[in-house]
């Protein structure tokens, strides 16, 4: 028999199409992107004869489905910008699941908004998950918010000092009370 050609459309989620590359690897370990082949509305997967199964082992369907379920860092890479945010193509069935795991971490607590809790790796490595209701802001975007707010009470704050550094402690200075009102203001 000859070699089997398996023929996939394009365009295709990120996602679909590492799902896809991940069933050949797992089943066909020796099939081949053939581009001569392909247009640019299709890929051609060619599988070697020698690796058609007509009827797929127990062994090789388990494998497949035990890896077409894997959430790897790699298989869920959508993006990488240059300031370091990493952007993840979650599965819809992990999707759904995550969903699941929030509801259920706030459900089963008395926080109303948020919740953190902490996990470890196999390796001993600590992460903390939160889970959040986020209907507007993010618990990360009122802390930034939180932040800058912070800063600017601090550059106020080291205006005043200078302001005071200037002045006697004499109460009739009234420059010194119309320059602290200003930068309050400000």
């Amino acid at each position: 028999m000859d070699d089997v050609e398996v023929r996939v459309g394009l365009p295709l989620p990120l996602d679909v199409m590492t799902t896809i590359w991940q069933a050949f690897a797992v089943l066909w370990p020796g099939a081949r992107v053939d581009t001569r082949r392909g247009t640019p509305q299709d890929l051609i997967v060619v599988i070697p004869d020698g690796e058609r199964m007509t009827e797929p082992t127990r062994g090789a369907l388990a494998a497949a489905k035990e890896y077409s379920e894997d959430t790897s860092l790699e298989g869920l890479l959508a993006s990488m910008d240059p300031d370091g945010t990493i952007g993840l193509s979650l599965p819809q069935v992990a999707n759904l699941k995550l969903a699941e795991i929030c509801v259920a971490m706030l459900t089963a607590s008395e926080a109303v908004n948020y919740l953190e809790t902490p996990v470890t790796t196999k390796d001993g490595q600590r992460f903390a998950v939160a889970a959040c209701r986020s209907i507007k802001q993010t618990p990360h975007q009122l802390r930034m918010d939180a932040e800058k707010h912070l800063g600017e009470a601090r550059d106020k704050l080291a205006l005043i000092e200078a302001v005071i550094g200037q002045r006697t402690r004499d109460r009739k200075d009234s420059e010194f009370s119309r320059e602290v009102r200003a930068i309050l203001d400000a």
